[in-house]
């Protein structure tokens, strides 16, 4: 694999036919099936609704990397980046011969299609998979876990996405990516195989600094045995959570997904080339950890009940019909100083009109919001 073929490249192999935050199951079981031409595809099990679950074996070397998406349903980033992944190797199949003949792939583009239909972070049965490593009380759940056992990877690929509130440190860059080495352990000790994790996210973050320089962060390592990635970390392979977040105004994140298709490419690239092994703790550990320190929008110096304040507004995901929007509600209504905002507004110490009254709360839908200044009415709504 050469670097420059798959940064320069994208455009030629991006999968165009899926693209923004929501799409149902069937356009991407479409998809995926199509691949079965080019690579060796197979249904693994059903979901609790009894959708299809696939699995996609690119190459047959003797390192072998487990990669699974979309474990939480409203999660797509990095599912999106995973199709390109996928893309890439059908678009340069003919020049990679040498990394297929050293590297196999088993991926799992969509774990928990129902949650993809509904939208949700859950399953059909209201279960969060990535809290049931331990119990199994799920099919999606066992399903992995067979998979683990009967493919026995070495390195694994554990692909989310994250909120928009994330900071890298203490900065005011928002968290497009981050990564975290789970712990294998209460101890958070550092046994081989973690370490390898650790060096890999360092190397992957010395290529993403020269394209969205300060902008990758790292997710605290608190061991939970009932998270998929611990449980996998404490059994031996190498694994790593991929963390798919905010990047400017980009809410579809198709800006995201390039960079979050560019990690995975280059992990595999390190893996390849075994060219992970200079790194160390101290240069995973230097990556900020992340803060939650964003809001969607900041409606700073505002007049409320006497005194200027700040108001904060998260966007909630929110399916409605086949469209996905992003509904504003107020989070905050208090000095917000230490916070950033993905957009700013300054309402210059005047009041504001939320849903046609001065008069609002935590929790409040902005339906329509004007700003008493003489400024036009600001619709926040995104869809």
């Amino acid at each position: 694999m050469e670097r420059a073929h798959y940064l320069q490249d994208y455009t030629k192999y991006k999968l165009t036919a899926i693209e923004g935050r929501y799409f149902p199951y069937q356009e991407l079981q479409k998809n995926i099936e199509a691949y079965q031409t080019a690579f060796s595809l197979q249904q693994i099990g059903e979901s609790v609704l009894k959708q299809p679950i696939f699995k996609l074996q690119i190459g047959n070397g003797k390192k072998k990397v487990l990669l699974w998406s979309q474990m939480h349903g409203n999660e797509t980033t990095s599912t999106k980046a995973l199709l390109d992944v996928i893309n890439y190797f059908k678009f340069r199949k003919a020049q990679l011969k040498g990394f297929l003949a050293t590297v196999s792939l088993h991926i799992i583009p969509v774990l928990n299609p129902d949650g993809c239909n509904a939208y949700t972070r859950v399953n059909a049965n209201n279960v969060d998979l990535n809290r049931d490593a331990k119990n199994l009380s799920q099919p999606e759940s066992k399903i992995l876990k067979q998979q683990f056992e009967k493919i026995k990877p070495d390195y694994c690929f554990n692909l989310h996405d994250q909120r928009s509130i994330f900071s890298v440190g203490w900065l005011s860059n928002t968290a497009a990516l981050s990564f975290l080495s789970p712990a294998a352990d209460a101890e958070k000790t550092v046994p081989a195989n973690r370490l390898k994790a650790m060096q890999l996210i360092s190397g992957i973050n010395d290529v993403l600094q020269e394209y969205i320089p300060n902008k990758i962060g790292r997710y605290d390592d608190t061991f939970n045995a009932n998270c998929v990635g611990d449980s996998f970390q404490t059994r031996g392979a190498t694994t790593i959570l991929f963390e798919a977040g905010h990047l400017d105004t980009d809410y579809k994140r198709e800006n995201t997904r390039k960079y979050c298709c560019f990690a995975i490419l280059e992990a595999l690239n390190l893996i390849y080339q075994n060219s992970y092994k200079s790194y160390k703790v101290e240069n995973y550990e230097a990556i900020p950890q992340n803060q939650k320190l964003f809001l969607d929008v900041i409606i700073r110096n505002i007049h409320y009940q006497n005194k200027i304040t700040d108001v904060g507004i998260h966007y909630k995901e929110c399916l409605l019909g086949n469209k996905l929007k992003f509904l504003p509600f107020i989070k905050h209504i208090n000095n917000l100083e230490s916070y950033y905002g993905h957009r700013e507004i300054d309402a210059n110490r005047t009041k504001i009109v939320v849903n046609n009254t001065d008069c609002f709360y935590l929790g409040t839908e902005i339906q329509n919001l004007a700003i008493e200044n003489g400024y036009l009415p600001i619709n926040l709504t995104i869809t």
